[in-house]
């Protein structure tokens, strides 16, 4: 996932104080970032983000922040597949982020407790899919099915029921729109309460209350058995 910014990267925690989003040092080359064998300076502007030829709104709430972007692909041909962009509160990156708040790119996507940290169905946080290619609401829920339907039975296993019924119902509601075109997205807000809100290309939504639903769901874009590791690493 292609960090653009790192909102806890200064941010000292003094009882209940913080930095603030804006607060000092001033925008632009705010900072560099080590990935590899490259360095990238983090930009704290307000743009649009564009992300392997895809663009990413600054932010999808006002509130939330874009943190991160990376894109599907299909091996062997590497076929764009879909793009996904990372969304988050300042104030939820310090709370649960701030003791990787040090840490380069490359350490973030090695270490398992940040990302399931991250992937916490307690954790809000918005997850932006941007479809690259036109594909059938069927075709999307084949791929759900396969990358979930697993997880939440082994969830149910140990106590959190019901991620079946909520897949499915999650699953009839892309099948009932049909086709989605090259770069609209769907947003899947999970709530830090246990609920998920997935918007549509046309505004509308569906609201489905179950933690095994949302964490299974993180956990197939970030998870440690994500359904492409690389895109959190791109």
């Amino acid at each position: 996932m292609s960090w653009r910014r790192l909102l806890w990267r200064s941010a000292t925690i003094a009882g209940a104080a913080a930095v603030a989003y804006r607060s000092s040092p001033p925008l632009n080359l705010e900072r560099r970032w080590q990935t590899g064998s490259h360095t990238r300076w983090i930009a704290m502007c307000e743009e649009p983000e564009l992300v392997q030829g895809m663009t990413y709104r600054d932010s999808v709430d006002g509130v939330s922040k874009l943190v991160g972007a990376g894109m599907r692909r299909m091996t062997p041909l590497k076929i764009k597949v879909y793009g996904i962009g990372l969304y988050m509160k300042q104030d939820e990156m310090v709370k649960n982020l701030s003791s990787w708040r040090d840490n380069t790119a490359d350490q973030l996507f090695q270490d398992i407790e940040f990302w399931r940290v991250v992937c916490s169905p307690s954790v809000s946080k918005t997850i932006v899919m941007k479809v690259a290619r036109e594909v059938s609401g069927k075709h999307l829920q084949q791929g759900f099915d396969r990358a979930m339907l697993k997880r939440v039975r082994q969830l149910a296993k140990s106590g959190m029921e019901g991620g079946k019924q909520a897949l499915k119902a999650m699953n009839t509601k892309i099948v009932e729109k049909g086709t989605f075109l090259e770069g609209e997205e769907l947003q899947f807000a999970i709530c830090g309460n246990g609920k998920l809100v997935l918007t549509f290309p046309d505004s509308s939504f569906i609201e489905i209350e179950n933690k095994a639903l949302c964490l299974a769901l993180a956990e197939m874009f970030l998870g440690e058995r994500a359904a492409s590791p690389e895109a959190k690493h791109e």
